[in-house]
C-alpha cells in the first residue's frame, strides 16, 4: 500500500492534520501509529504529494517519508534477516548512486521487534554496501526510510529533497553531544542546521532573555561575540567565554548601540505577543537585513490563530522567512526572521509586563491581521485559521 509516514509533535497533531488537508484535501489518514506519527495515503501520486507538501512549507508536520512497502515480521525466525530479504533495491536505487538508511522506531505499545533503529541502519546499510551501493550519510542520492512499528516495518525510498527533514529522528543525532548548558541549546543548534546562516566569526550577536545561557553558549562556540541581556544569572560555563558579555538588565534598560548586531535571538518563556513586541523593540539594535531567530510558546488550543497574531506583531520590524516545529521544540515553534530596512510604528503599546499591557495586546489582536503576502508565510498560515 503506497503511503507516507508523517511525524509531528503530539500536542500539535490537530494542526498537522489540518496542514495535511490544506495540501491534499482528499488524503486519508490510514493509521495513527504512535502519538507523534501517522500513516497517510495521498489522493494522487507520491511525487505529486511530496512536491505539494514541500511547496506548502508546513509548520507542524516535521517529517514526511514514503512508506510503500509493509513487511510483517511476526513469527520470523530472524526478523532482521527477514526485513533485509524483503527489501529489494532494484528499481529503487540506481546502480552507481549513493544511499543512506534512515530508521525510526515508533512506540506501538506492547511487544515489538528485538532491535532498534540504529541496528537497522547498520545492518541494512551494510547489506546494500555489499551489493555494490555506496554509502553517503552526508549527501546521499537516495534515502531508504524505515519505520519500525510493533512487529512490522514500513519502508520507502526517496530523494533527500523530497523529504521534509534531512533525518528521520534528530533526537538520536543530538543525544550524542556532550551535556548542554540547558535543554534549549539543542533547539538553536537544530535551527542553525535547518536554516544555515552566513555567520562570520567575530560577528556580534544579541541574546535577549539569555539566562541561563544555552543559546549564548551555542553562538559563542561559533565564534560570535555575544551580548547576553538578562537580569538573571548565566551559567559559569557560559561566562567563562571571553566572547560573552552579560548585561544584567531587561532589554528596555540595556544601553545597546543601534544597528550594531548581526544576529538577534530570543527564547524567552513569555506570552508570544509580549515576546514579539520585545523583538520589535530590539530590532533597532540589529543591522537592517540581519537575521533573527525566536521561539513562539504555544499555550492555547488554537495554535494557528496564536501564531498568526504573533507574526502580525513581528511584521512591524521583520520579514518572516520560515516557521517550523523543529524536532527539539516542545509546545512551541521556531521562527526565522529578517530585519526590515524600516521599522514601522504600532508595536510600542504592546511592550510591558503589567496587566494593562497584557490587555492592550489582547485588544490589538482583535483589530490586526497577518499580512499573508509578506515574506515566506507557510500555506496554512496564509489561510484563515480557527
Amino acid at each position: 500500500m503506497a503511503g507516507f509516514l508523517i511525524t509531528f509533535q503530539p500536542v500539535f497533531r490537530g494542526a498537522a492534520l489540518r496542514e495535511l488537508r490544506a495540501v491534499d484535501p482528499q488524503a486519508a489518514v490510514v493509521a495513527q501509529l504512535d502519538p507523534a506519527a501517522a500513516l497517510v495515503r495521498p489522493s494522487g501520486s507520491a511525487a505529486e504529494f511530496a512536491g505539494r507538501l514541500l511547496a506548502a512549507a508546513p509548520v507542524f508536520i516535521r517529517h514526511a517519508a514514503p512508506a510503500d512497502l509493509e513487511v510483517d515480521l511476526a513469527g520470523a525466525e530472524d526478523p532482521m534477516a527477514a526485513l533485509i530479504a524483503a527489501f529489494d533495491p532494484a528499481g529503487r536505487i540506481a546502480p552507481g548512486s549513493t544511499f543512506a538508511v534512515e530508521a525510526r522506531r515508533l512506540h506501538a505499545g506492547g511487544e515489538g521487534l528485538p532491535f532498534g533503529a540504529r541496528d537497522v541502519e547498520v545492518r541494512l546499510g551494510t547489506c546494500l554496501a555489499e551489493r555494490g551501493y555506496e554509502v553517503d550519510m552526508a549527501a546521499p542520492d537516495r534515502v531508504v526510510s524505515v519505520a519500525l512499528h510493533g512487529w512490522r516495518a514500513l519502508i520507502g525510498v526517496s530523494a533527500p529533497s523530497e523529504n521534509l527533514a534531512a533525518h528521520a529522528d534528530e533526537y538520536r543525532r543530538y543525544s550524542r553531544w556532550l551535556r548542554p548548558v540547558s535543554r534549549a541549546e539543542v533547539k538553536l543548534r537544530e535551527a542553525l542546521e535547518v536554516w544555515p546562516l552566513a555567520l562570520t566569526a567575530g560577528g556580534r550577536a544579541l541574546d535577549v532573555g539569555a539566562a541561563p545561557g544555552g543559546w549564548t553558549h551555542v553562538l559563542a562556540e561559533l565564534g560570535l561575540r555575544v551580548t547576553a541581556v538578562d537580569p538573571g544569572d548565566l551559567s559559569e560555563q557560559v561566562l567563562a567565554s571571553p566572547l560573552v558579555t552579560h548585561v544584567r538588565a531587561r532589554l528596555e534598560a540595556a544601553e545597546l548601540e543601534p544597528g550594531s548586531f548581526d544576529l538577534l535571538v530570543n527564547d524567552m518563556n513569555l506570552d508570544p505577543d509580549e515576546s514579539a513586541a520585545l523583538m520589535c523593540e530590539a530590532a533597532s539594535r540589529l543591522a537592517p537585513g540581519a537575521p533573527a531567530i525566536m521561539t513562539i510558546k504555544v499555550t492555547v488550543r488554537s495554535p494557528l490563530r496564536l501564531i498568526r497574531g504573533t507574526l502580525a506583531v513581528l511584521q512591524h520590524a521583520y520579514e518572516v522567512r520560515a516557521v517550523r516545529s523543529l524536532f527539539h521544540n516542545r509546545q512551541e515553534v521556531t521562527v526565522l526572521l529578517r530585519r526590515r530596512a524600516t521599522i514601522a510604528p504600532g508595536w510600542e503599546a504592546l511592550v510591558g509586563h503589567d496587566p494593562e499591557a497584557s490587555a492592550r495586546r489582547r485588544s490589538w489582536r482583535l483589530e490586526h491581521q497577518l499580512d499573508p503576502d509578506d515574506g515566506a508565510i507557510p500555506l496554512v498560515l496564509r489561510r484563515e485559521a480557527s
